[in-house]
Order: C-alpha cells, then sequence, then structure tokens
C-alpha cells in the first residue's frame, strides 16, 4: 500500500483525516448489508449521511445536544458508529457513549445488529496502519487487539486513552463522564425522563436519535420545543429509495406505523388530523417527477411572528408549486415584512398576503410604507385569519361562510382539498385537473407541520381547525411554515387593497 511504502505520507493521511471525518469514512470504513450479494463493502456516505457526520463534528466543537428525526433504515446507527470509529482514533481521551432501552442492542457479541458489533467490524476491516500501536510497561509495542480492547460494551485505544462505551436501559447516564453520547431510539425508552435526568450531568453533548413513538413522550417535547438543535433524516433523501419503495411499505405496513416510523409523523395515531401524513408524502416534488412545467402568478404568504420567540416563515408558490421558502428570527416584525418584500421582488410575485392579527403595528406600518414608496409595488394584503366574513363558494350551492368557522378553516380546508386531490392523484383513485392540485418541497419541518391541526365540526356544522392554544396544549408550538403555504394559496381578495 503506498501509504506504507511512501515516508511521511501516513502522517499526513493522520494529519488531514483529524479534522476530516467525512473523507476518512469514505476512504477507508466498511459496512454491512445482509441484502447484498457480497454483504461486506466500503461505506460511501451519500450527501445526507456526510451531512450528518459533519453535523455531529460540529455538535463536539460546539459542545451542544442535538437532535436527529430518523425515518426507518436509511444507515443512521452504521454513520453514527463510523463517527464514532473516527473520533476513537484521531481525538486523543474521547469517550463516545452508546445508550439504548435493550443490552443487546448496545452489545452482543456476534450479532452485528448490535452498535458495538457494527464498531469491531469497521475495525476489522482496517487497514492495520490506522489501528492504535503503543509500548506497554516493558517497553515492547503492542497494536489493537479485539479479544482485548473490544470487550463486551468496551472499546479502548490504549494509545491515546480514547474509548467507546456503552449502556442500557435505566443504567444510561450512570458510567461516568462521555464527550459525547448517543441515546439511541430515545423515544422508545421506558423512563425517559429518569435516563435524562442520569445523562445530563454525564455528557455536554448529547445527541437524542430516533425514529418517532407518538407524541406523549419526551422525544417529542424536545423536538418541537425548539430549545435544540434538529437533523431531519426523513426516507427522501435516501437516494436508494423511491416511490416504488414507499409504495411497498404502504402495502407492508400499518398506517399508523407507516406513518411514524417513514413519514416521520408522531400524530399518526391522533384521531382528526386534518391533513394525513401519506396525502402529504404524494405531493413531495410532485411537479418534478410529473415534468410539470410550473404556470401562472407568484403568490407570496408570510407568517409574521408574534415578537415572542417564534419563527417568521415565507412561502412564494408559482400556480401549483412551491418556489421558495424561508424562516428565521431575528429582526423586529416590520424588517421581517421589508424581507419578504424584497425577495418578493426577486422571485417577480403579483402579491403578499399576510396574517394580520396579533402581529403588531410594525408589519402593517412597514407594509403602508413599502407599497407608498414605490411606483407599481407589489400588492400586500392582510388576512385575518379569525374572521368570520368572507366571499365565495365552497362548491356550487354551498357558501364558505356556511361551511367554515373562519377564515383559517378556510384556508386549510383550502390546502387540504389540493393536497388529498394530489394523493388521489398520484395513487390513481382520480384524474384530477392538473391545476387543482399542488406540489410541495422536501421540508422536513413544513410536512411535518402540515399533518399536526386537528379538525371537527362546530354544533353549527361549520369546519374549525385547531387552534394554535389547544396545538400548544398538545405540545405543539406553532405551525409556522403550513400558515405560511395557507397563506400563499389563500383566495386572493376581491380588491387588491388594504386588510381582508
Amino acid at each position: 500500500m503506498a501509504i506504507k511504502s511512501t515516508p511521511g505520507l501516513l502522517s499526513a493521511c493522520y494529519k488531514h483525516y483529524e479534522n476530516n471525518p467525512v473523507d476518512f469514512i469514505n476512504d477507508w470504513v466498511w459496512t454491512y448489508d445482509p441484502r447484498q450479494r457480497n454483504p461486506f463493502m466500503p461505506m460511501v456516505l451519500f450527501k445526507k449521511q456526510a451531512d450528518l457526520v459533519n453535523w455531529l463534528y460540529m455538535k463536539t466543537i460546539d459542545k451542544e445536544d442535538g437532535l436527529i428525526e430518523k425515518t426507518r433504515d436509511v444507515g443512521i446507527t452504521w454513520v453514527c458508529c463510523a463517527f464514532a470509529a473516527w473520533a476513537w482514533l484521531f481525538k486523543d481521551g474521547i469517550k463516545i457513549s452508546f445508550g439504548s432501552r435493550k443490552e443487546k442492542l448496545v452489545d452482543e457479541l456476534g450479532n452485528i445488529d448490535s452498535i458495538f458489533e457494527k464498531i469491531r467490524v469497521i475495525f476489522r476491516y482496517l487497514p492495520n496502519c490506522f489501528l492504535p500501536k503503543y509500548q506497554d510497561q516493558l517497553g515492547s509495542w503492542m497494536g489493537y487487539r479485539e479479544d482485548k480492547d473490544a470487550t463486551f460494551m468496551r472499546i479502548i485505544n490504549r494509545k491515546t486513552n480514547a474509548m467507546i462505551s456503552g449502556e442500557a436501559g435505566d443504567n444510561i447516564g450512570r458510567g461516568g463522564r462521555s464527550t459525547m453520547y448517543f441515546l439511541d431510539e430515545f423515544a422508545f425508552l421506558e423512563r425517559q425522563e429518569k435516563v435524562e435526568a442520569a445523562v445530563s450531568s454525564n455528557s455536554d453533548v448529547k445527541i437524542y436519535l430516533s425514529t418517532y413513538n407518538g407524541n406523549g413522550n419526551l422525544f417529542y417535547r424536545k423536538r418541537i420545543s425548539e430549545a435544540i438543535p434538529v437533523f431531519s433524516f426523513a426516507w427522501r433523501d435516501d437516494p436508494r429509495k423511491d416511490d416504488e419503495w414507499y409504495a411497498k411499505q404502504q402495502r407492508n405496513l400499518e398506517p399508523h406505523i407507516l406513518a411514524q416510523e417513514v413519514d416521520m409523523d408522531p400524530n399518526a395515531s391522533v384521531e382528526g388530523i386534518c391533513i394525513k401524513a401519506e396525502w402529504v408524502q404524494a405531493c413531495v416534488d410532485f411537479h418534478i417527477k410529473n415534468d410539470i412545467e410550473l404556470t401562472g402568478d407568484v403568490e407570496v404568504g408570510l407568517d409574521v411572528a408574534n415578537e415572542g420567540g417564534d419563527l417568521n416563515s415565507e412561502i412564494h408558490r408559482k400556480g401549483i408549486g412551491v418556489i421558495y421558502w424561508d424562516g428565521w428570527k431575528e429582526g423586529t416584525t416590520g424588517e421581517s415584512m421589508l424581507r419578504c418584500y424584497l425577495q418578493a421582488e426577486l422571485q417577480g410575485a403579483t402579491i403578499i398576503k399576510y396574517d394580520n392579527i396579533g402581529v403588531g403595528a410594525g408589519t402593517k406600518s412597514k407594509a403602508k410604507e413599502i407599497t407608498e414608496s414605490k411606483t407599481n409595488a407589489i400588492p400586500i394584503i392582510g388576512i385575518n385569519a379569525g374572521s368570520t366574513k368572507f366571499y365565495g363558494e365552497w362548491e356550487p350551492g354551498k357558501k364558505n361562510v356556511d361551511m367554515f368557522l373562519n377564515m383559517k378553516a378556510l384556508m386549510w380546508w383550502t390546502v387540504r382539498r389540493r393536497i388529498k386531490k394530489t394523493y388521489e392523484y398520484v395513487t390513481g383513485q382520480e384524474n384530477h385537473d392538473i391545476e387543482e392540485l399542488i406540489s410541495l418541497p422536501n421540508h422536513p419541518t413544513l410536512l411535518r407541520e402540515l399533518s399536526q391541526p386537528k379538525h371537527w365540526a362546530t354544533e353549527n356544522g361549520k369546519m374549525r381547525i385547531e387552534p394554535k392554544d389547544q396545538l400548544l396544549k398538545r405540545g405543539i408550538k406553532s405551525t409556522n411554515f403550513a400558515d405560511a403555504l395557507m397563506l400563499a394559496y389563500a383566495p386572493r381578495p376581491n380588491k387588491i387593497s388594504g386588510v381582508w
């Protein structure tokens, strides 16, 4: 091998790989997949996996917690094991810990489904020149030996004193201190609060990793708290998975399992959800997959934060497809309006619609200032989502005011209808007109938010969408991107002026 035979090359490689975990993994790490003819193979990270490795690396540098929400079978555990192996090799004194609900999931000798056996496989296939060599007490040179250095739930680097350790069940977090702690399938731990208390003093970098298990647990609360950085790994981020793969999952899995473990929908078991997650998934990149050119005006929906730490969100749509989205927290409400307007100009928008309730005077005054200071300004329309006065017919003979409690319900049901029709079109149930459909971006937050609010009929038979205060009682802080989408697709007012 050139590394062994070329003087100085090995030390140069060490220097490079020390701060480039993605390169090391792509160059040297092997993985295992029993479904392949040759199950042992080099691990070549696809983009989202490489992004995850870099994200984990930054967590160790910034010393902050993180949460990974994931779909099933996208290789997350292998990626985390590869990252731990890299850190063990190149970072002196580091300690990476793994905890899971069952001991056999963490380590079971000979069982490659366990975390530690995966790491042992990585080291078995690694060239010896990268494995640690050290001098014992007698001065003799020793090398890494699996039977001595990779024992049950513990892998030691005797050259650098780095370690990979494991724990299970209620013992998670009890074993000293760690540089980084992976909490595997955290949503499925029986006593999450107890483990959280134990691990809180164990490490400054705790990685909460899981598929969803409903919305009544600590993992879900952490996810929606917006207090912890989140890495979303959806099945569409895996180039090995396509619509055919998803169709197979639909055939083989119960709907609530499909929604939770594939679509990353923690509200799968909640009754009365307005827009089903499986409908939403059918809309992702619809126009791209069907080679449909987007036509029509560009309309913008802006959900302005109420200066309470919420997220400002804007979505631009051209005809049936979303073409731009953004979210931010910084700035006043007036500055957010200006930011949205400048982007709308770049996109050639013909109208901006924003929810004008509870946003403060800054938004309205800035909208007025912009439109009065520009020639041929883009119209900016304030929409009162709580209004009970609106025009139009939902269908022949049924007025909107008779169908919906307020403007919010009308907007959500308008988008719901598009999403449902797209699902019916994609699954071959109905051949709807293309202009009645919708194409959504692969934006995990937007896709999740669309399937959070519930709906129900009032005593008068009018449709109502779950208000924010009731969402909050279920632990859902906000649906900013979804609300921006509703505004983007909201019916235009009769007159393009003022407040609607």
